[in-house]
């Protein structure tokens, strides 16, 4: 449940959790490369006009582990309900993230069909 619910993994180089997804219900998808640069522009550091606080329990129903060459260099857990997020493998600052629209933005890339 650490990884719905809490701070699992605590960084990048954590990844045991990775292989207990599936039985936890997370289905695995991969994400059409057509897509990264888009998924790129939310992830990328930006000064936002307001950033706001949120008083909710954070369920990350969406996990996206990103790999360069095979090798795991980020991972995000996205809760879009509560737009709230945990990112890893990163120095830019996290705070903000999703702002501006990008977690709307982000879900619709997400479950584009």
């Amino acid at each position: 449940m650490g990884v719905i619910l809490n701070d699992i993994p605590k960084s990048i180089s954590d990844t045991t959790f990775i292989k207990k997804l599936e039985k936890l219900g997370y289905l695995k998808t991969k994400i059409d490369s057509e897509k990264f640069d888009e998924i790129n522009q939310i992830f990328t550091q930006k000064e936002h006009e307001e950033i706001y606080a949120l008083a909710c329990v954070y369920v990350y129903r969406d996990i996206m582990i990103f790999r360069r060459k095979s090798k795991i260099v980020g991972i995000a857990k996205i809760c879009f309900e509560c737009s709230s997020s945990q990112i890893h493998g990163t120095k830019a600052n996290k705070d903000g993230f999703g702002m501006s629209g990008d977690f709307d933005k982000l879900y619709k890339i997400l479950n584009e069909k």
